[in-house]
């Protein structure tokens, strides 16, 4: 019976020392397995790869209702004549996002969307006229408004590739005159829009 003890004793310590390296390798995988959750898998949710791989903002992301949410009505406010009463318009321009603001009074609104450039270069070589958008973008006017106001591309060193944002500020009355009552505007788009 002392010999069947022994061999007893003896098995548990031979498993027992199989048992600690093969539980410190399971501790390091687990250990290793840990850190930030970030992987690189494409497929993985974009919360979840690693920022350096996250697209660079793009305003033709938007959805055109959340082109819509980047002005609100105190941002509005002194544009505005009365009567206002008309929501804010989504609109898709040419497949990007926008959006019509109405500001009251007669044919009076202002209008931003997301424009992409097939060129560029074209876009500065043909405006007749261009004009400061505070000090992060220049507008670039190529053809003058139907009814009065401001019709122009505005484009800023952060915005993407070939990107523009489509500015339009408009009145029948021609109580709007060039491009600057809405700049203002425009800069807390261009703000909204990470440009």
């Amino acid at each position: 019976m002392a010999d069947s003890g022994r061999r007893i004793a003896g098995q548990q310590g031979r498993a027992g020392w199989l048992r600690t390296p093969l539980l410190a390798v399971v501790m390091i995988a687990g250990v290793a397995g840990c850190g930030t959750g970030l992987t690189d898998d494409a497929s993985a949710p974009e919360s979840l790869r690693p920022s350096a791989e996250k697209p660079s903002p793009s305003g033709a992301d938007l959805t055109p209702a959340a082109f819509c949410g980047l002005l609100s009505d105190t941002d509005l406010r002194a544009l505005q004549q009365p009567p206002v009463g008309k929501q804010p318009e989504p609109v898709d321009k040419d497949g990007s996002p926008g959006c019509d603001w109405s500001l009251g009074g007669p044919g009076r609104h202002l209008e931003m969307s997301v424009f992409t450039a097939p060129d560029p270069e074209l876009i500065s070589q043909t405006a007749t006229s261009t004009f400061p958008v505070g000090s992060v973008g220049t507008g670039y006017v190529s053809f003058g408004s139907v009814v009065g106001g401001c019709n122009a591309l505005v484009r800023t060193q952060d915005a993407p590739a070939a990107q523009f944002l489509r500015y339009t500020l408009e009145s029948l009355d021609g109580s709007v005159t060039g491009c600057d009552q809405g700049i203002p505007q425009v800069l807390t788009v261009l703000r909204g829009l990470k440009w």
